[in-house]
Protein backbone atom coordinates (compact mmCIF):
# COMPACT_ATOMS: atom_id res chain seq x y z
CA UNK A 1 0.00 0.00 0.00
CA UNK A 2 2.85 2.31 1.03
CA UNK A 3 4.61 1.88 -2.61
CA UNK A 4 1.00 2.30 -4.04
CA UNK A 5 0.83 5.59 -2.39
CA UNK A 6 3.84 7.15 -3.02
CA UNK A 7 4.10 6.39 -6.81
CA UNK A 8 0.19 8.26 -6.64
CA UNK A 9 1.80 11.04 -4.64
CA UNK A 10 4.43 11.09 -7.20
CA UNK A 11 2.41 11.22 -9.97
CA UNK A 12 0.27 13.78 -7.99
CA UNK A 13 3.03 15.99 -7.77
CA UNK A 14 4.24 15.73 -11.32
CA UNK A 15 0.84 16.96 -13.06
CA UNK A 16 0.70 19.42 -10.35
CA UNK A 17 3.85 20.87 -11.61
CA UNK A 18 3.49 19.94 -15.09
CA UNK A 19 -0.02 22.24 -14.78
CA UNK A 20 1.26 24.99 -13.37
CA UNK A 21 3.23 25.44 -15.61
CA UNK A 22 1.38 25.27 -19.16
CA UNK A 23 -0.91 28.13 -17.35
CA UNK A 24 1.73 30.53 -16.90
CA UNK A 25 3.06 29.98 -20.78
CA UNK A 26 -0.54 30.37 -21.38
CA UNK A 27 -0.91 33.71 -19.28
CA UNK A 28 2.46 35.12 -21.26
CA UNK A 29 1.14 34.04 -24.37
CA UNK A 30 -2.25 36.52 -24.20
CA UNK A 31 -2.80 39.22 -26.25
CA UNK A 32 -3.54 42.77 -24.48
CA UNK A 33 -7.16 42.33 -25.11
CA UNK A 34 -6.93 38.68 -23.93
CA UNK A 35 -5.51 39.87 -20.60
CA UNK A 36 -7.65 42.64 -20.17
CA UNK A 37 -10.92 40.36 -19.66
CA UNK A 38 -8.63 38.52 -17.07
CA UNK A 39 -7.51 39.57 -13.81
CA UNK A 40 -4.52 38.12 -12.42
CA UNK A 41 -6.27 37.15 -9.54
CA UNK A 42 -7.85 34.23 -11.58
CA UNK A 43 -4.66 33.85 -13.35
CA UNK A 44 -3.47 33.03 -9.74
CA UNK A 45 -5.86 31.19 -8.29
CA UNK A 46 -5.60 29.01 -11.82
CA UNK A 47 -2.12 28.15 -11.15
CA UNK A 48 -2.11 27.41 -7.75
CA UNK A 49 -6.00 26.43 -6.45
CA UNK A 50 -6.32 24.73 -9.66
CA UNK A 51 -3.59 22.66 -10.44
CA UNK A 52 -3.46 22.16 -6.90
CA UNK A 53 -7.10 20.36 -6.36
CA UNK A 54 -6.43 18.43 -9.51
CA UNK A 55 -3.14 16.70 -7.68
CA UNK A 56 -5.36 15.98 -4.31
CA UNK A 57 -7.78 14.36 -6.59
CA UNK A 58 -5.14 12.12 -8.28
CA UNK A 59 -3.80 11.29 -4.73
CA UNK A 60 -7.18 9.95 -3.59
CA UNK A 61 -8.98 8.57 -6.91
CA UNK A 62 -7.95 5.32 -5.43
CA UNK A 63 -10.17 5.76 -2.33
CA UNK A 64 -13.56 5.39 -5.02
CA UNK A 65 -12.30 1.74 -4.78
CA UNK A 66 -10.07 0.46 -1.82
CA UNK A 67 -12.12 2.21 0.63
CA UNK A 68 -15.20 -0.43 -0.10
CA UNK A 69 -12.44 -3.04 -0.21
CA UNK A 70 -11.14 -2.18 3.38
CA UNK A 71 -14.32 -1.60 5.00
CA UNK A 72 -15.32 -5.18 3.91
CA UNK A 73 -12.29 -6.71 5.43
CA UNK A 74 -12.68 -4.56 8.75
CA UNK A 75 -16.70 -5.49 9.38
CA UNK A 76 -15.80 -8.97 8.20
CA UNK A 77 -12.46 -8.86 11.08
CA UNK A 78 -14.90 -7.49 13.86
CA UNK A 79 -17.66 -9.64 12.77
CA UNK A 80 -14.81 -12.75 13.71
CA UNK A 81 -14.40 -11.11 17.05
CA UNK A 82 -17.76 -9.32 18.51
CA UNK A 83 -20.67 -10.99 16.22
CA UNK A 84 -23.60 -9.71 15.27
CA UNK A 85 -22.46 -6.57 17.43
CA UNK A 86 -20.60 -5.82 14.27
CA UNK A 87 -23.38 -5.55 12.05
CA UNK A 88 -24.99 -3.08 14.32
CA UNK A 89 -22.05 -0.85 14.26
CA UNK A 90 -21.54 -1.32 10.25
CA UNK A 91 -25.97 -0.62 10.51
CA UNK A 92 -24.38 2.60 12.33
CA UNK A 93 -21.90 3.67 10.04
CA UNK A 94 -24.63 3.15 6.99
CA UNK A 95 -27.11 5.39 8.88
CA UNK A 96 -25.01 8.33 9.24
CA UNK A 97 -24.05 8.16 5.73
CA UNK A 98 -26.46 10.58 4.97
CA UNK A 99 -25.48 13.41 7.94
CA UNK A 100 -21.49 12.63 6.68
CA UNK A 101 -22.54 13.59 2.40
CA UNK A 102 -25.26 16.69 3.84
CA UNK A 103 -21.43 18.02 5.50
CA UNK A 104 -19.30 17.04 2.83
CA UNK A 105 -21.85 19.58 0.63
CA UNK A 106 -21.82 22.39 2.74
CA UNK A 107 -18.43 22.26 2.91
CA UNK A 108 -18.14 22.57 -0.91
CA UNK A 109 -20.14 25.02 -1.09
CA UNK A 110 -18.10 27.07 1.46
CA UNK A 111 -15.05 25.82 -0.65
CA UNK A 112 -16.85 26.99 -3.69
CA UNK A 113 -17.64 30.56 -2.77
CA UNK A 114 -13.75 31.25 -1.05
CA UNK A 115 -12.59 30.08 -4.62
CA UNK A 116 -14.66 32.95 -5.98
CA UNK A 117 -13.55 35.65 -3.38
CA UNK A 118 -9.81 34.48 -4.11
CA UNK A 119 -10.69 35.31 -7.96
CA UNK A 120 -12.04 38.93 -6.90
CA UNK A 121 -8.27 39.63 -5.73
Amino acid sequence: DNIFLKKILGCGMHVHGTLMAEIYQKSMRLSNSARAGTSSGQIINHMAVDAEQLQQALNTAHVVWAAPLRILVAVLFLYNVLGVAAVAGFAAILALLPVQLKAAERLGKFTNQSRIHADTR
